[in-house]
């Protein structure tokens, strides 16, 4: 069975494992009397832990499928799937760091394939891999104590975002970059850094002013 066949499957079985990591408050915050609420705690800590580890095996596995593809040109398929994993996109900001590692890898592998191996990806799937992935970007625990990616590799995502965002429209770039101003205002974080597109973004805008 072709690769490709397991990326939605994936998808799915990762954001469900994330997902849990994080129950709702109806489910841990309405029980009543000390004893019942500390055996709730310790059955729910151990049950995310559970999760937690699920998430991280879905996420390694995924990144070798990934890699895998891309090594037989065959990367298409899993660029459509992560440009509409919106749920695991909003999930991915508040999961652990060992989780958020392997997203983060991957999503940064196919936005560099996107733009280097010239794929005939449409605008609509470009702009929903940016819009999608930059908060992730921006937010994810990427200090030294757990380091996602090296030096070289964090300029290396910030040429390949720059380069995929000059090449679509103008309001395409307006979206992606408002966006990016507004998380990476307020993000802990100093990377990425767009300031050149975004720069050469307000200049265009302002030709465009009768």
């Amino acid at each position: 069975m072709p690769l490709g066949s397991y990326l939605a499957s994936y998808l799915k079985g990762i954001s469900f494992c994330v997902g849990a990591i994080f129950p709702s408050l109806t489910t841990c915050g309405w029980q009543s009397g000390g004893r019942r609420q500390t055996a709730l705690a310790g059955g729910e800590e151990g049950g995310e832990r559970i999760h937690e580890v699920a998430a991280e095996k879905l996420g390694q596995e995924l990144l070798w499928i990934t890699n895998k593809l891309m090594a037989c040109g065959a990367v298409d398929e899993a660029v459509a799937q992560w440009s509409i994993a919106s749920r695991l996109a909003s999930l991915s900001l508040t999961t652990s760091p060992r989780v958020q590692a392997f997203i983060v890898k991957i999503s940064a592998l196919l936005l560099r394939e996107v733009n280097e191996a010239k794929l005939e990806v449409p605008r609509q799937v470009k702009l929903r891999l940016l819009v999608l992935w930059l908060p992730l970007f921006c937010y994810a625990s990427n200090g030294l104590a757990y380091p996602i990616l090296s030096a070289y590799e964090k300029d290396e995502v910030e040429r390949v975002m720059d380069d995929l965002i000059s090449t679509l429209p103008t309001m395409d770039q307006e979206l992606i970059l408002s966006n990016w101003l507004q998380d990476y205002a307020i993000s802990a974080s100093d990377w990425p850094n767009l300031q050149v597109p975004y720069e050469r973004w307000c200049q265009a805008s302002r030709k465009l002013v009768p």
